[in-house]
């Protein structure tokens, strides 16, 4: 907490250029994202260490005690309000991922400028012979967007175990070399920016930003409007003319210019969540997991069009209608559940499984020969029989029938063809007393019966 701190200070130092204050002071928000990231850090310790490096960085620069102090004290109030403030909101919205996330955010920030611009109004006329009122307002504006512009990034950074192995990756920013567009489009306005000039030029980056939003996660985002905001920042304290008011309208315009594409970022982020669950949703099933009928079907013929051989097994669960009429409907669901998952356990992780009806699967299996299938087939016969399902009041034995199909390297097969096979060899276990796996009897194929049951 004390090095971030005083590096942080240090750099506001150096961005004060020739005006009594920092153009851009990413201390106190530091501040403010380590006492909220890192629990420790809001300890008694920690903001001792946050307030002298505050302190140090003043005093190494060549500012008095009474100087050091006072801005600290100035600086301690926003810190304190913003985090008494945010760290009482839900978790969603303290990591930049609700939709409200960065209104919340706004207005927290808001309101440490105050209680800091309140600090900056006894300190202005004290140290820069100013007016307490051109010092509050001052301080509010330029506090504002100092926390609006930084803290979205130090709230939404990916932790820092997973910065780690993102950095390792070189992935931390590979939404920019999927989607390119917006980050050259912010580059191109920032130019135009400095080209162009005026105080309209402010607003130039917003259709990069806002197309930023729509296309990046919530942190890279944050990113390029911090970056865009400490571009404008930099010009507006670089141009002499503009007078003290027009420094703070323009100000407040970057403030205004940064909220939006991070509310924006939130939304998508938000709304990609529900597809994400939508999907989910139309594509497995929820008792077992197993991927929906459509789904099943979608991806398998996928499948279906690669070379190669493919198998495919039709799997029942042997007198389900009885276990549900003798325990009931939520003790059918557990049989359902448990009997998945030995199937799933069975099964590589590029093998599909698909619940095709009540207590009916189907498994696609690519790659193998008639008898590497045949063994996949028994093995997930004898897991299903093997352990007795543990219910409320006891347990019972649930056994299943397998029928197998295959479709060899030099055949044209469709998947209705081979799931038509498949049911058939199915229904000949059946026939044939259950809890058995027998082969399709197409072509020159041989039948194979394996039984427990005598």
């Amino acid at each position: 907490m004390g090095l971030a701190v005083f590096a942080a200070a240090l750099i506001g130092v150096y961005a004060r250029f020739e005006s009594s204050l920092a153009s851009l002071w990413p201390a106190n928000a530091v501040m403010v994202g380590m006492l909220l990231r890192v629990p420790l850090s809001a300890r008694p310790l920690g903001w001792l260490a946050g307030i002298i490096g505050l302190v140090a960085a003043d005093r190494l620069t060549g500012a008095s005690w009474l100087a050091a102090l006072l801005l600290t004290f100035a600086n301690l109030l926003g810190v304190a309000t913003i985090y008494l403030i945010y760290r009482r909101l839900p978790k969603a919205v303290r990591q930049i991922r609700a939709p409200m996330s960065m209104l919340l955010l706004g207005l927290s920030c808001v309101a440490g400028a105050f209680m800091a611009a309140l600090g900056g109004a006894l300190a202005h006329p004290l140290l820069f012979d100013g007016d307490p009122l051109q010092g509050w307002v001052f301080w509010q504006v330029t506090e504002s967007v100092n926390y609006i512009s930084l803290l979205p990034v130090l709230l939404s950074a990916p932790p820092l175990q997973r910065m780690r192995a993102l950095l390792r990756r070189n992935a931390v920013f590979a939404e920019f070399r999927r989607h390119p567009g917006p980050l050259l489009g912010l580059l191109i306005s920032a130019a135009a920016t400095y080209l162009i000039g005026g105080p309209g030029a402010i607003a130039f980056s917003v259709p990069a930003l806002l197309w930023a939003g729509m296309r990046y996660s919530v942190f890279p985002t944050a990113v390029l409007t911090l970056l865009n905001t400490v571009w404008l920042v930099t010009l507006i304290s670089l141009v002499s003319h503009y007078s003290e008011a027009q420094v703070i309208s323009l100000r407040i315009g970057v403030a205004l210019i940064t909220l939006a594409p991070l509310m924006l970022a939130c939304v998508m982020h938000n709304y990609n969540e529900v597809l994400a669950t939508l999907k989910q949703m139309a594509d497995f099933d929820g008792l077992t997991a197993a991927q929906t009928r459509a789904h099943f079907f979608e991806q398998a013929t996928q499948r279906l069009q690669q070379k190669g051989a493919v198998g495919v097994l039709m799997i029942d669960l042997d007198h389900f209608k009885q276990i549900n009429d003798t325990y009931g409907h939520a003790a059918g669901d557990q049989v359902l559940t448990s009997a998945a998952a030995r199937i799933r356990h069975c099964l590589r992780s590029q093998d599909l499984l698909g619940r095709i009806g009540g207590e009916e699967f189907a498994v696609l299996i690519a790659g193998v020969s008639e008898a590497e299938l045949l063994a996949v087939a028994e093995r997930i016969r004898e897991a299903v029989a093997a352990t007795a399902i543990a219910l409320e009041e006891q347990s019972i034995s649930v056994t299943t029938s397998i029928g197998v199909s295959l479709r060899q390297p030099d055949e044209k097969l469709s998947l209705q063809t081979l799931l038509a096979s498949a049911d058939k060899a199915l229904y000949e276990a059946k026939r044939q007393g259950r809890n058995r796996v027998v082969l399709s009897a197409k072509g020159k194929a041989p039948r194979l019966d394996t039984s427990t049951e005598h």
